[in-house]
């Protein structure tokens, strides 16, 4: 058993175009050294099996998807352990929508998951066609560029204001009636509008 472990430990294998590295075998632990694909949109595993052992995906290496500038989605399905990144692990992050699990969005930004074009939460995922109206909501200036103001109307109390791209990736939220909006290029973006009593209502607004 000892010789078997000290045989494993190091060794790479690929599963479905990453690259892994064995780097422990007690816990049995992996790391993402590499990505052999060309796909544009991969997803990160939590568990990957080898030789009949599952192997739990703990880091994302130095360098791992340098090779890949095309990238666009990475989706991480580890919700524990959280995954450890390397600061040079992509060719460039700001080009990089990011899919974490439900309720584990701060979790990765703590963990030094920042810099990406955007951090949403499976599930966030919104329908760029979803047009959603309250009747007494109103929303302005729309066109905008720094702010927007929204009014609840008679009988509706704001409780939050989520923000995705036109592609449903989510951004930030707040919670008061005037977004700032300055932080957002010029395009389009769909607003979630949430209230006390769980209505939902989905704007397209336009930032200038």
């Amino acid at each position: 058993m000892v010789l078997a472990s000290l045989t494993a430990y190091g060794q790479n294998f690929t599963v479905e175009g990453i690259e892994y590295a064995i780097n422990s075998t007690s816990p049995a632990e992996v790391e993402v050294v590499g990505y052999t694909g060309t796909a544009t949109e991969v997803t990160i595993l939590q568990k990957v099996s080898y030789n009949s052992t599952d192997y739990e995906v703990t880091t994302i290496g130095d360098g791992a998807f340098k090779d890949n500038p095309d990238l666009a989605t990475v989706k991480i399905e580890a919700d524990h352990p959280l995954l450890s990144l390397h600061e040079n692990a992509f060719a460039d992050r700001g080009k990089i929508d990011l899919i974490v699990p439900i309720g584990m969005r701060q979790a990765y930004l703590d963990n030094g998951w920042d810099g990406f074009k955007s951090i949403m939460e499976e599930g966030q995922i919104l329908s760029a066609g979803s047009n959603i109206e309250f009747k007494d909501f109103t929303l302005y200036p729309n066109p905008a560029r720094d702010k927007v103001h929204i009014d609840p109307g008679s009988g509706q109390a704001l409780k939050q204001v989520n923000i995705y791209t036109i592609t449903g990736a989510y951004l930030y939220s707040e919670s008061g009636l005037e977004i700032n909006t300055g932080r957002l290029s010029r395009g389009m973006y769909l607003f979630e509008i949430l209230t006390q009593t769980g209505d939902r209502s989905m704007k397209k607004v336009i930032i200038q």
